[in-house]
């Protein structure tokens, strides 16, 4: 899903769900200008609390370090280029190794920052489930201000829709079986 298209759904979930005396089109012009910061605190939360974005680099290292990525979350794994897990060390930049090689890192990511500036053709790196239930999160926090009535109701659909995903993760786990001698 592209920005567009999901300012495009916030949109339509606000208009279909007025109750009361709520009137969206009034805070049309506030929406839109919050709108970026929404996205970006929702999709952060999504790709950290609920459904993680999965992310593979392979570098070699020059002085038996490599540079952290930017946008590293949590590291998964480091491994060597036979595909043997590694220990290494790490600072506030780089991740330390006993010698140069090859190496792959596998981490969680944290999503790039949406702002005012970002293309309306950015597509979401988080998962299509997440996306569908960030509508509601958007929403949310659009309305936290303005409708006590609209935001219980966003709320439970975005807690809903991340219990859902978190539950239905947890319901098939995935094992790794590590370990034997390198010979």
């Amino acid at each position: 899903m592209t920005l567009s298209q999901a300012i495009d759904k916030v949109m339509i979930a606000l208009d279909e769900t007025e109750v009361g005396n709520s009137d969206i089109q009034v805070n049309v012009a506030d929406y839109t200008v919050k709108l970026p910061d929404c996205f970006d605190s929702i999709q952060r939360e999504l790709a950290t609390n609920c459904k993680p974005i999965k992310k593979y680099l392979t570098a070699t290292t020059t002085a038996k370090a490599i540079n952290k990525p930017n946008d590293l979350f949590e590291v998964t794994s480091i491994t060597d280029s036979d595909g043997y897990m590694i220990g290494y060390e790490e600072n506030a930049t780089q991740f330390l190794f006993d010698e140069d090689g090859e190496y792959t890192l596998c981490y969680k990511a944290y999503p790039t920052t949406i702002n005012s500036s970002t293309e309306s053709t950015y597509s979401f790196e988080i998962d299509n489930d997440c996306q569908e239930i960030m509508i509601y999160g958007v929403c949310m926090l659009l309305t936290i201000n303005d409708d006590t009535t609209l935001y219980s109701i966003y709320r439970n659909e975005y807690e809903n829709g991340m219990a859902n995903i978190i539950e239905r993760l947890s319901a098939y786990p995935k094992g790794r079986v590590l370990g034997g001698v390198r010979i």
